[in-house]
């Protein structure tokens, strides 16, 4: 009898809390709690990623920049060590974990250097959810060289330009240009010099080539001057 009883005492219970209806509100919003709270923190979490990502894509393009002045000249490794030296000068957040930098440089279609970056931010509220870190990328390409550079130098040989070394200073300053301009060249053609005597009407087109002895230039017959 006593389990019979309890049996029934049971049941009727069960029949009263289905047939209840005090406190849903309450029950309710317990349930939502937790979808809300994990919503909210998860745009926290994703707002402190995205600042991290504005600094982070300000240091690429910096970056990017600074290495496109003298990519041309530098070996693969070089330009990774350069890449990561000037990255991490300029992005100082401590927030960001795992930072991993990249850089390449390539003439397939004119000059371009390519710099990417990529670290882990830790989250605040996304972790109840199983989410411990977001991960940020960025990446900045810098363009240069499509077309091919063209330079007209008139030079003055007249008579005066013996007097007080002036001729001697031509040369050199004419030799320091080319130089220049040959350092800017990533493949053959890409500068072009013309060089117009000012007591002389003409000109010739010079084509930079590559020599241990300095600038050397090509006339279209295939004739050589040497600076």
């Amino acid at each position: 009898m006593a389990m019979i009883d309890l049996l029934n005492s049971l049941r009727n219970r069960l029949r009263e809390l289905r047939s209840a209806t005090g406190a849903n509100v309450t029950v309710t919003f317990a349930l939502a709690v937790v979808p809300i709270v994990g919503f909210v923190g998860a745009a926290v979490d994703y707002s402190h990623a995205n600042q991290v990502k504005s600094a982070m894509q300000a240091a690429v393009d910096s970056t990017a920049l600074m290495l496109s002045k003298d990519a041309s000249s530098l070996t693969s490794s070089q330009l990774q060590t350069k890449a990561s030296s000037y990255f991490n000068a300029l992005f100082t957040r401590t927030d960001a974990t795992g930072i991993t930098v990249g850089a390449t440089y390539n003439t397939s279609s004119g000059s371009q250097v390519i710099v990417t970056a990529s670290s882990y931010v830790k989250t605040s509220f996304m972790g109840f959810m199983g989410f411990s870190s977001l991960r940020v990328g960025v990446d900045a390409q810098v363009k240069w060289g499509s077309a091919r550079m063209r330079v007209a130098l008139v030079l003055d040989t007249t008579g005066s330009m013996d007097d007080d070394g002036k001729i001697e200073a031509l040369k050199t300053a004419t030799k320091n240009l080319l130089t220049t301009l040959k350092g800017l060249a990533a493949t053959p053609g890409d500068v072009y010099v013309s060089i117009i005597p000012f007591s002389v009407y003409g000109a010739a087109i010079f084509q930079l080539l590559e020599s241990r002895d300095g600038p050397q230039l090509q006339l279209d017959d295939d004739e050589h001057l040497r600076g």
